[in-house]
């Protein structure tokens, strides 16, 4: 991919990987998947009220939740696994060669993480403790084709 072609397919806020690139990419891993005999699962992260955080503390502090829960992402997946900012507070994530048995761990794992993050605001003493639900789907047990694996997920 060349690197301007390679900008649409970043979100400007958090850095990662977009919606666009999602249903651009997810089915090339499905084929690959397939291909290799391998699992591949759809995580999909949603920030618990984030509206409420908005119109509480503002869309500046919001935005710094959203780059913050970026990074925690990047740091607690594989650099070769996709992350994504799907829309608004909700997340994407694809894992591929990872075995049925580990999913819950790693799904528990980004729980704990977030759960336990500081979220500060620059200016000032403010911070809140966050919670996220997480809806898993795995390729081919649960979906064949990229849209149903998301809206399974």
């Amino acid at each position: 991919m060349q690197a301007q072609e390679s900008l649409i397919y970043i979100d400007d806020l958090t850095g990662l990987y977009n919606r666009r690139y999602l249903y651009f990419q997810l089915p090339k891993e499905l084929r690959l998947a397939s291909a290799e005999n391998y699992n591949l699962w759809v995580f999909m992260l949603d920030i618990d009220n984030f509206k409420i955080i908005n119109d509480s503390y503002g869309h500046l502090y919001g935005d710094e939740i959203l780059k913050d829960v970026a990074r925690i992402l990047q740091e607690n997946i594989k650099a070769d696994d996709k992350k994504i900012r799907y829309a608004g507070d909700e997340f994407t994530v694809i894992l591929s060669k990872v075995e049925a048995k580990d999913v819950d761990n790693i799904a528990q794992r980004l729980l704990n993480r977030i759960e336990t993050y500081r979220f500060k605001e620059k200016y000032s003493d403010k911070e809140i403790h966050l919670t996220v639900s997480i809806g898993i789907a795995g390729f081919p047990q649960d979906a064949s084709e990229a849209t149903e694996l998301i809206n399974l997920a």
